[in-house]
Order: C-alpha cells, then sequence, then structure tokens
C-alpha cells in the first residue's frame, strides 16, 4: 500500500522577499497547465523552527538526492475522469496515478485518487468518502481547521496468493498556521505562512482467502503522520515541506525548484516558441532546434479548466504548427504542449484579441 501513501502526500503540499505578513488566496495555488518542479532531500538534517510571528526560518542546508515533478492538469484529460466529475483540478507526478480535487475561491477539496494504487497493475478508482477540506481561502496567520476522510477499495488478489483485497482508511486530519515569516531553501527565500499539518490514521487490510469466503482482517494499524508546509505567494504548492516522527526528527524535506525561462518568459521544461502574442485567429508554434522532432500533444483550456483545444501533432525543428483558433472567444487561455516519447511538457498563458 505504499503508493497510496505516495500519492497522498501530494495533499498536504496545497496550500516577494520582505518581513510581512501574507495571505494566501486561490490564485496562489496550482491552476490547469501548471508544471512545478521539486527537489527532496531524503535524509534531511533541518529543523522545523518555532512557530509565531515574524520568524525566520533557515532550511538553506538541505541537499537535493531526488527531484519530482508535479503536472496540474483539467479532470477531463485523465484516464479516470468518470470517477470525479464534480473535480476541476488533477495533480499528477508521473501521468499515471492521480490525485482529484475541486477548487475555488473559498476553499480547496481532495475528491480521490485514480491510479494503480497497490502496485498490482490494476488502475483503480478511490473516491474519498468523506472528501477532504484541503485548505480555506484565504489563509492567514491563525487559520485553522479539523477535517476526516475515509477510503474504502476492493480489487483483486491474486497478486497476494488470495482472492480478493480490501484496504481500508479512517483519518482525521488538523491543519494549524501556526508562524509567517521568511523561509530559506538551497533554491531562494521567501515570505511565507507556515502551516502544521497533523494525520491521525487508521488502516486496514483484509483478505478473502476464496471468492465464496468472508473477508478476514489481515493487518490493522494506528499512525501519526506530522509535516510543517510553508505556502508563499504564487508558489503553486507548498515552496517546503518538512515531515518530522513522532519525536520531532526530520525525515524527508521537498522544496520548490525555480525552473530556467524559454521564450515569452514562460518557466517549462520543452524550450517551445508561440506566437503571436497576443494571438488572434491564429496561433502558430514552434521548437527550437535544440528539442526533439516527433508526435507532441497540444492543448488549450479555460482558466476553469475546461480543455477546448486537444490535438496530436507532428512537430518538426524549423517548421512552425499553425492552429485556427478563430472559434475561442477573447479572453486568457491556458496552452500546454507534451512530447509523447519522453512525457516532457510546457506550458504557458494565452490571450485572444480582436
Amino acid at each position: 500500500m505504499k503508493k497510496i501513501g505516495q500519492i497522498l502526500g501530494m495533499i498536504c503540499l496545497f496550500p516577494a522577499i520582505s518581513m510581512a505578513q501574507i495571505t494566501i488566496v486561490e490564485t496562489d495555488m496550482a491552476q490547469v497547465g501548471d508544471i512545478i518542479n521539486r527537489n527532496i532531500d531524503t535524509i534531511a538534517v533541518v529543523t522545523p523552527g518555532n512557530a509565531g510571528a515574524n520568524q525566520t526560518w533557515d532550511l538553506s542546508n538541505a541537499v537535493a538526492h531526488q527531484t519530482e515533478t508535479t503536472t496540474a492538469v483539467a479532470p477531463s484529460t485523465t484516464p479516470f475522469a468518470s470517477g470525479f466529475s464534480s473535480s476541476n483540478l488533477a495533480l499528477t507526478n508521473d501521468n499515471a496515478s492521480y490525485l482529484y480535487f475541486t477548487q475555488n475561491s473559498t476553499s480547496l477539496v481532495a475528491n480521490g485518487i485514480g491510479g494503480d494504487l497497490i502496485g498490482t497493475g490494476t488502475p483503480l478508482v478511490v473516491p474519498f468518502n468523506p472528501s477532504l477540506l484541503v485548505q480555506n481561502f484565504p489563509l492567514t496567520y491563525g487559520s485553522s481547521f479539523t477535517d476526516n476522510y475515509g477510503m474504502d477499495v476492493t480489487t483483486d488478489g491474486s497478486a497476494f496468493g488470495v482472492s480478493e483485497i480490501r484496504y481500508k482508511r479512517l483519518a482525521i486530519v488538523k491543519d494549524s498556521t501556526d508562524g509567517w515569516g521568511t523561509v530559506s531553501t538551497p533554491d531562494g527565500t521567501y515570505s511565507a505562512l507556515r502551516v502544521k499539518h497533523i494525520e491521525y490514521l487508521t488502516d486496514s487490510i483484509w483478505a478473502k482467502l476464496f471468492p465464496f469466503a468472508p473477508f478476514q482482517l489481515f493487518s490493522s494499524t494506528n499512525d501519526t503522520t506530522v509535516s510543517y508546509n510553508w505556502f508563499a505567494k504564487e508558489s503553486k504548492l507548498a515552496v517546503a515541506e518538512l515531515t518530522v516522527d513522532s519525536l520531532g526528527n526530520p525525515l524527508q524535506l521537498t522544496w520548490f525548484a525555480p525552473t530556467v525561462g524559454i521564450e515569452n518568459g514562460i518557466s517549462a521544461q520543452i524550450a517551445a516558441k508561440i506566437y503571436p502574442v497576443p494571438a488572434n485567429n491564429e496561433l502558430h508554434i514552434s521548437l527550437s532546434e535544440n528539442e526533439k522532432a516527433g508526435m507532441y500533444q497540444f492543448a488549450i483550456y479555460s482558466l476553469e479548466g475546461k480543455l477546448l483545444v486537444n490535438e496530436r501533432i507532428n512537430m518538426q525543428i524549423g517548421k512552425a504548427q499553425t492552429f485556427d483558433i478563430s472559434k475561442l472567444s477573447v479572453g486568457s487561455y491556458i496552452w500546454s504542449l507534451k512530447n509523447e516519447s519522453d512525457l516532457q511538457q510546457t506550458k504557458g498563458k494565452l490571450s485572444v484579441v480582436r
């Protein structure tokens, strides 16, 4: 069940240099089309520091042992969309498993997960019942809430030598915004709010030995997880997240890794150019000479996450692709371009004027 825990870890990541208290609003968090790169110190030695006002948290001694890329996509573009019709945002670290949310100006709510969650090769759709409140907006110093969520999933158990496996989780979550000040990571310094996140978990695994046999309890565990999350303006996810053990000793630190801007000031992994800016009835997109030719997926979304354009195109170096966007209304949109061979992706904002 380790993979379920890894995917659920993205939840607490949800929620410029001056010693002033900030306020986090919905537009500071991940939006469809965002790509967020992060570094991970798997043997962290930094400490969470103190709670309170006007704090200075120094996490700059961390060492990057791993990297991670989280992509925010429209649920309609994912393979498990039918199970989360009310969601308007999905996050993925591997383009295979997804965590689904409903996000608006007042709250961020986690609705469930989809993917090969127990590592058997069988994709599962697992709604949270009840759903989990991840964040209230606006987030300010002193904000707090308590919520709970549950999961209950049954799947084929042949990989474990039984007929069926059932996994259940009951959890209570407590969030408290216990500090504000400046946080420093190896890649930057930010005005931030700190959120202490605690989960009290009860996980149980049940097994059905034969098709007509009753489920029998195989294991039941109680656990408590604690993390400290620092949120900065427009950081999309927590700009830093430190998990600690039951004694408060550091375990792992994850932090935002700024990317290198490309043409048009877009933060991305693929070097591409989109023009004209703003656009009218036609849009052109081309790759830099250092990129790979081949099949790409090009998409345009509304700011609410609705997929409006989705085309599979053969991109060639030195040759621009042209798209008819005359049917798009005047306004702002998000576009994305993904290489099908290595899943590298870039995105940006598009304005249409006439």
